[in-house]
């Protein structure tokens, strides 16, 4: 199985701080979080494919090289959806792969997912991080108020195993409007994972450094 990596878009959230580098190359501990992620699953996966823009792919390339990952990097001229980036990178229908968005990652236990029959198998987390005080609400009135880094909801962690033909079947560009709409038809199964991290906005970033 081959795992497909989306990276590059805009990065808007992580402005200045990514303004000149990849949001994904941003350093854990003095490591490319990107780096660490492609670490951790290149011993369950054959082939790892990331898929950017150019003015993004020489360094990322450049960071995989230094730290000896083998991966093929597909580049596109300008940004693309995340569906034709995923149709970029695969090719038959009736495939299976493994999805990552290169600025988060969960410890999962993606060997064992491989082994489920469903057309996506989708890793959430239930530590759900939060910017904002969380407000307990009754009758309009507020009964409890508290200041929490995270609420226990579970939420998808980005990261998923799926079947190619549900990104032709459902041709929407974002992949969580592809499940939205897939959740209702096809055969989707969730697995846990206990931690998740990402670099996706600053503060996000800035917990990210405090946890790992």
């Amino acid at each position: 199985m081959k795992a497909v990596v989306l990276a590059g878009g805009e990065a808007t959230r992580m402005q200045p701080v990514a303004k000149w580098l990849p949001k994904c190359l941003l350093p854990v501990n003095g490591i490319p979080f990107l780096v660490r992620s492609l670490k951790k699953i290149s011993n369950v996966v054959d082939d790892i494919i990331v898929v950017t823009e150019k003015d993004k792919s020489k360094a990322i390339l450049y960071q995989l090289n230094v730290a000896g990952i083998d991966a093929t990097v597909l580049t596109t001229e300008h940004i693309i959806s995340q569906r034709d980036k995923i149709l970029l990178a695969t090719t038959e229908d009736k495939e299976r792969f493994l999805l990552l968005f290169a600025d988060s990652f969960c410890d999962a236990d993606i060997r064992n997912a491989m082994k489920i029959d469903a057309d996506a198998v989708i890793f959430v987390c239930k530590k759900l991080p939060v910017e904002y005080g969380v407000v307990k609400i009754e009758n309009n009135q507020v009964v409890s108020f508290s200041e929490k880094k995270y609420v226990e909801v579970p939420f998808w962690t980005g990261i998923g195993i799926f079947r190619r033909r549900l990104f032709t079947k459902y041709p929407f560009p974002e992949v969580s409007q592809v499940l939205e709409h897939a959740a209702k038809k096809e055969k989707i199964v969730a697995v846990e994972c206990q931690d998740f991290y990402d670099v996706g906005s600053i503060s996000a970033y800035k917990r990210t450094l405090e946890e790992i």
